[in-house]
């Protein structure tokens, strides 16, 4: 039967009890969220004072388990994390008391976790939650992971690539785009009651630098 603890597969067996004892330490810490770096400090301070040297606080499988954690949040009875198993993607752990346990959880079993860690405990409280897909229905989806962190070149590309295969959409959506922007009724950019569609904007362009050319030339 498969099991279900992840700390089986994530932790080496022979440094499960040394993991015991760091989550001991960890505990200790009972009501806080612990981003990243303040775990690994926590961690080098254990290493000290178990005597470790550097090859188990870089390269061991608690080390490399604990640099992939973002942020941790510390509970009587259990410790909620996120954990970062590859560029962009996250797992969301319910980390059992004595670090014996661990399981996965949703992400929204994680937030509700994280809300209610910094309510007040006497106060009774509606979570608010927020819908973003909306906003990503019309933008590029990023299939490639080695661009992410790099949303604006990545975006320069996709423009840049649709601007050339399908110019005549692209150039009608920039038209639109600086028609709407407007002040207290004047428009600022292009009057769209006098200058209704791209071809129009396009010819009286090219009028408008003709005539700033031959002024220029004077």
């Amino acid at each position: 039967m498969k099991s279900n603890n992840n700390t089986e597969k994530l932790i080496n067996k022979k440094e499960f009890q040394l993991f015991k004892e760091f989550i001991a330490v960890l505990s200790e810490h009972e009501g806080k969220i612990l981003l990243q770096n303040d775990l690994l400090l926590i961690f080098k301070m254990f290493c000290r004072d178990k005597n470790k040297d550097s090859d188990f606080y870089e390269q061991s499988s608690v080390a490399q388990f604990l640099s992939r954690i973002q942020e941790i949040i510390i509970r009587n009875e259990f410790m909620a994390l996120m954990y970062r198993h590859g560029i962009g993607k996250y797992r969301f752990y319910m980390l059992r008391q004595y670090g014996e346990f661990m399981e996965k959880i949703d992400p929204g079993a994680y937030l509700d976790i994280k809300d209610t860690q910094i309510s007040p405990v006497d106060k009774i409280f509606t979570p608010l939650h927020i819908d973003f897909m909306p906003f990503y229905d019309f933008s590029p989806s990023i299939k490639d992971k080695r661009s992410v962190g790099k949303g604006i070149r990545y975006l320069n590309r996709y423009l840049s690539s649709h601007l050339f295969q399908n110019p005549k959409e692209w150039n009608d959506k920039l038209f639109n785009f600086i028609k709407m922007h407007s002040h207290n009724g004047y428009q600022l950019l292009v009057n769209g009651s006098i200058l209704s569609d791209f071809d129009s904007f396009y010819t009286e362009l090219e009028t408008m630098i003709e005539t700033l050319s031959q002024k220029a030339e004077r």
